[in-house]
């Protein structure tokens, strides 16, 4: 990976809008929050039910493994040297340092999708995936205190997975418009979430590795 990772901050490029529920206005409705939805709920068939029922459990275990590895990884490398955080594996790599302000550059953007995508059906939001080492070059990341970096990334994905946790499900089809060809799903984005901090707790791994 080099300026690392930028594929993964527009998941599952190429994906189309999800059909939207037309019934979702239907007069008697209820919104169900966590852990409540477990039979069909009005608005819902059988068939509708289920596949919520499984979005919902998908999304709690995002939040759950979220919350783990971001915590044990805090305190598994809060000792960590100076020279192993700001050590970069080659000219176009970024430090340990830089990872975690890259993951809190994810979390702040991911935030503002999370947040919008539940106050409005469709959004048009910037991409930064082609500016991420600009991202990472203007904050000086490599220049933080290690301890107030892991606090800041520690506490913004605590935060993080209770939006996920307690997400209006009837907004998980509310699309982000990446591009006028792709658009991403709510619950997409929160399940991919996952996927780009764990390819990212990969390369800080190998980070240590290759200084040590």
């Amino acid at each position: 990976l080099t300026g690392q990772g930028a594929s993964l901050e527009t998941p599952l490029k190429g994906r189309v809008l999800m059909k939207q529920d037309s019934r979702k206005s239907r007069p008697g409705r209820q919104d169900i929050k966590w852990g409540l939805l477990l039979t069909p709920v009005n608005g819902y068939n059988n068939k509708e039910g289920l596949i919520m029922n499984q979005r919902i459990a998908e999304l709690k275990r995002v939040a759950d493994k979220v919350e783990r590895l971001v915590n044990s990884s805090v305190d598994r490398w809060r000792d960590l040297p100076d020279r192993v955080l700001t050590f970069r594996p080659s000219e176009a790599a970024w430090s340990i340092k830089e990872i975690i302000g890259h993951l809190i550059d994810s979390a702040s953007n991911n935030h503002q999708r999370f947040v919008r995508l539940q106050l409005a059906d469709m959004l048009t939001f910037p991409d930064y995936q082609h500016d991420n080492d600009e991202w990472v070059r203007i904050q000086g990341y490599q220049e933080r205190p290690w301890d107030e970096l892991l606090g800041l990334w520690r506490h913004f994905n605590d935060h993080l997975s209770h939006i996920i946790r307690f997400v209006d499900q009837s907004c998980l089809t509310h699309a982000w418009m990446v591009d006028m060809e792709t658009r991403v799903t709510l619950f997409e984005l929160m399940a991919d979430y996952l996927q780009h901090l764990e390819v990212h707790l990969d390369q800080i791994a190998e980070n240590i590795d290759t200084s040590t």
